[in-house]
């Protein structure tokens, strides 16, 4: 009996250990449980056997991309230049986050170089940008990190970013927890986008908003313009065709009776998609 229950207690000792080391990182973990994003070559998905075993879809998050000290968001890269990468997301109850980023090549291997994570977050083994301690959710009732990356210095390809958001109920278990499904991005090649000198620069105000938010386009060109708003779920809020026939173009979009929450405008244009986030208060 004493040796049935000293066996018990190392086990216990073990797997909350494990668990509470997750706390920092899964990545930098004691057990190195590695790459949880759910990417190709990754160790699973942090709702995977040996992680948290929750439930998926439940957390919902996006990732978007800015060139570092620009506004507009970014669906191509430039070799050599540095970019924001910021992961979000929310949960109607939970207020607590942890979160993983890896960046891939067409081949799957990792790519780009990260930089000053922002608070509470760090980077492991070189290549996986992840919570260093439970974060907490933002003024605007939001989860959000973020990370600088610098693109390969020669052109390499399109590049994808992968994601995942765990939001926990902070009962030292891992069960009840909240993960999201995996988030990709995924940024062109900028030396192969055929407007890779466009200037076109996107602002959007009042932002948040409360009834609605003008979208201004600058330097846009002549042509045919589709805008659409999606929540963090990915449903289509709106849709917009536009035929622009000026250099700038302005849009006002009715947001009065959506959900408070964070959601992001797409416009494209020639196959090249822009997309820029809007908070509904």
């Amino acid at each position: 009996m004493k040796k049935k229950f000293l066996l018990f207690t190392l086990f216990a000792g073990f797997s909350t250990t494990a668990l509470m080391s997750y706390s920092s990182g899964p990545a930098s973990s004691p057990n190195n449980a590695g790459n949880r994003t759910g990417s190709p070559g990754a160790q699973g998905t942090c709702a995977s056997s040996g992680c948290h075993n929750a439930d998926a879809a439940a957390t919902t998050g996006a990732i978007t991309v800015k060139m570092k000290g620009g506004t507009s968001m970014e669906n191509k890269y430039m070799p050599g230049k540095t970019y924001v990468i910021t992961i979000t997301g929310s949960h109607a109850t939970f207020s607590r986050f942890g979160y993983q980023i890896v960046a891939l090549n067409g081949s799957n291997a990792n790519i780009g170089t990260f930089a000053n994570p922002s608070n509470s977050s760090k980077i492991s083994l070189n290549t996986i940008v992840e919570h260093a301690a439970a974060l907490p959710k933002n003024s605007s009732g939001n989860f959000e990190a973020s990370v600088e990356w610098t693109a390969p210095a020669t052109s390499s390809g399109p590049v994808t970013f992968y994601g995942i958001i765990n939001a926990v109920n902070a009962n030292g278990q891992s069960s009840g927890d909240a993960v999201s499904n995996r988030i990709d991005k995924v940024l062109a090649d900028g030396t192969n986008v055929a407007d890779v000198n466009s200037q076109m620069t996107v602002t959007t105000y009042p932002n948040p908003a409360t009834n609605k938010v003008a979208v201004k386009i600058e330097n846009a060109g002549t042509g045919t313009y589709t805008i659409n708003a999606f929540d963090l779920a990915g449903k289509k809020m709106m849709e917009r065709t536009v035929v622009n026939n000026s250099n700038t173009l302005l849009e006002t979009i009715e947001i009065e009776k959506w959900a408070a929450g964070l959601y992001h405008v797409q416009i494209m244009k020639d196959g090249v998609k822009h997309v820029t986030p809007i908070m509904k208060n």
